[in-house]
């Protein structure tokens, strides 16, 4: 019991050094506390993914690919269950080709206006191994807006391109709420030479925001961001082979 506390302290430690940390950093903390949470029972992993996001009720817009980036912790509670709380550093989202919220200079011809918006996500997750190697997973999330930028590219009517990005942060609620749902496979690696297998984790998420998007209701209605994800997670334990 003492040795599980102790993990449950390095790892919530971990968490506070990565807030301060820059993306590359996350990395390296992981290396150096790893072996501290690296049982089958509780250990951590360093997440990857692509979002490929939309904002609903932004006209004609289409998806917009970011990037996804954390550590999680795993801690079994039986042979079926596993509480995953999560903290994703990045979370790009956004929307492509779609109406400027800012003002352009009218003597610019618009070719195509994106949304691009960066969170620090806090996932809270609950897994369900419906197999041993498949599971399902829910649970509430917590987003917080670290910037928001518009993108826009046309030309002047001197044929002069140009490309403006702007601040568009004062847009867009900093708090929202969601709850993903998510569908994960484990795959395994081995080694003729060693006597384990490294175990890896592909999964798929879907989230929608509960929160609205914008903070200007009459202006944008109860438009929401839904975000699909695809990524893979590497633990930092290896499986001994049967």
């Amino acid at each position: 019991m003492r040795n599980i506390f102790y993990k449950l302290f390095m790892t919530l430690a971990l968490n506070f050094l990565i807030i301060g940390a820059s993306y590359g950093q996350v990395a390296i903390l992981l290396l150096i506390f790893g072996d501290k949470l690296a049982s089958e029972d509780l250990h951590l992993s360093i997440d990857g993914a692509l979002n490929a996001s939309n904002i609903s009720k932004m006209g004609n817009g289409s998806t917009l690919y970011g990037l996804n980036f954390g550590l999680g912790l795993h801690m079994n509670l039986n042979e079926r269950w596993q509480f995953n709380p999560q903290f994703k550093p990045l979370s790009q989202k956004g929307i492509k080709n779609t109406n400027p919220l800012i003002d352009l200079p009218s003597e610019l011809v618009l070719t195509h206006t994106d949304l691009k918006l960066s969170y620090i996500e806090f996932p809270v997750m609950m897994r369900y191994n419906v197999t041993p190697d498949f599971f399902i997973a829910v649970g509430p999330q917590l987003s917080l807006l670290s910037s928001a930028s518009q993108k826009s590219i046309g030309k002047y009517t001197n044929d002069l391109e140009a490309e403006l990005k702007l601040d568009a942060k004062e847009f867009f609620n900093k708090v929202s709420f969601s709850f993903p749902i998510e569908l994960g496979y484990w795959i395994y690696f081995s080694n003729k030479k060693s006597s384990s297998e490294i175990k890896l984790n592909l999964f798929a998420r879907y989230c929608h925001e509960f929160s609205r998007a914008f903070n200007d209701k009459q202006s944008f209605g109860n438009a929401r961001i839904s975000t699909f994800q695809f990524g893979v997670s590497f633990p930092t334990i290896k499986k001994i082979k049967n």
